[in-house]
């Protein structure tokens, strides 16, 4: 199955996959996709994360793949 990601949708999805099994917190995301200027922009997060999970997910209101981990972030957890 072929995926068409954006350049941000990638690195935020490569980051997410590094990070694998381990919750990320906001924060850490925004400054390693965004910059050291970013942190307090939870709101460019879940739309970015909305739109990969509606590349990569069978069903993006189930995500299976990329969490939410409440208060903290999100979490990739890759496929059995």
């Amino acid at each position: 199955m072929d995926v068409r990601l954006t350049p941000k949708e990638f690195e935020l999805l490569r980051y997410l996959v590094s990070h694998e099994g381990k919750p990320v917190t906001h924060r850490e995301l925004l400054q390693a996709i965004w910059g050291p200027d970013y942190g307090d922009e939870p709101e460019y997060l879940r739309v970015f994360i909305n739109q990969v999970r509606k590349k990569i997910e069978p069903n993006p209101a189930k995500p299976k793949y990329i969490l939410t981990e409440p208060w903290v972030g999100y979490k990739f957890v890759s496929p059995q």
